[in-house]
């Protein structure tokens, strides 16, 4: 599958891992990669080596390692990994069939070489909520359709937000600037008035600026991060509702139970309850194997 001239690779893998005991030396797992990776650090402190490079990488960053690179680790991690790839038949020197019915070469190397190898994404948060979700579509039949969609979803917001990182800008834009305060301070009460006055900013401005980066305004982008964050704690943590409520900061836990309803169609329970079939059944399965 190709989006817009880049070769749309398979998912071989995307799957969650955790490291709770610090890992202490580069020797310890290190090896080659042989497909793609594209890491989502979600939680955790570790210096990351690709071939002779060092890279710090803590909450939200992004890791990209291409075929035949070089990879260790030290420190602990709570992350998605992503392997991507492309079989025999989708190579580079094979012929692709496009929407347009044009028969095409496959060369994505140019899209590949736009990701640099670590950095953290200014939507760290949409990215995070496309991990999430691919790790339970990719290897569920029937559903490869909508895999697909999220991973060229992905993969293109990564590019951008690459983009982005790369440019020349030495001053934050006023919305990069909010988007990184509600980042470390969701958990707090934030107000509109606030934000404004934080970015010298009259409160109609900043809503229409606000939504012409992002595609929301600041207020519903701050409950949309608030709940992935819950979501974090559903899957890690054993923690009472109205504790998630409170350190991801809505005002009571019906509140949240609401939001949360409304966005994700189950109450935080049942997902907390889903999550955890899910990764039984996962655990389940691979001891089989």
């Amino acid at each position: 599958m190709s989006d817009g001239g880049f070769p749309l690779p398979r998912i071989f893998d995307c799957s969650r891992f955790y490291v709770a005991e610090p890992i202490t030396s580069f020797s310890i797992g290190r090896r080659n990669t042989l497909h793609y990776e594209l890491d989502y650090n979600i939680s955790g402190d570790r210096t990351i080596l690709v071939d002779d490079n060092e890279y710090r990488v803590s909450d939200g960053y992004v890791v990209f390692r291409k075929p035949g690179q070089t990879a260790a680790s030290i420190g602990y991690y709570n992350m998605y990994m992503l392997t991507l790839g492309y079989d025999a038949e989708d190579g580079v020197n094979v012929r692709e069939r496009r929407c347009d019915n044009q028969a095409e070469p496959i060369n994505g190397s140019y899209f590949w070489n736009l990701i640099p190898t670590c950095f953290r994404p200014k939507h760290h948060a949409e990215i995070f909520a496309i991990y999430r979700r691919l790790s339970i579509l990719w290897y569920q039949p029937g559903r490869s359709d909508e895999a697909e969609l999220l991973l060229s979803q992905l993969i293109f917001q990564i590019i951008a937000d690459a983009q982005d990182f790369r440019s020349e800008k030495t001053v934050p834009s006023a919305v990069d600037l909010l988007l990184e305060y509600m980042y470390d301070h969701y958990s707090e009460k934030i107000r509109l008035d606030e934000l404004a006055e934080l970015v010298h900013l009259n409160k109609s401005y900043l809503i229409r600026l606000f939504h012409r980066e992002v595609g929301s305004t600041p207020l519903d982008y701050l409950t949309r991060l608030r709940l992935e964050q819950s979501c974090r704690l559903l899957e890690t943590t054993a923690l009472k509702i109205s504790e998630i409520s409170y350190r991801c900061g809505f005002d009571s836990a019906s509140y949240y139970i609401r939001r949360f309803h409304e966005t994700y169609a189950q109450t935080p329970e049942q997902y907390r309850e889903q999550y955890r079939l899910k990764t039984s059944e996962a655990a389940e399965s691979s001891r089989s194997v």
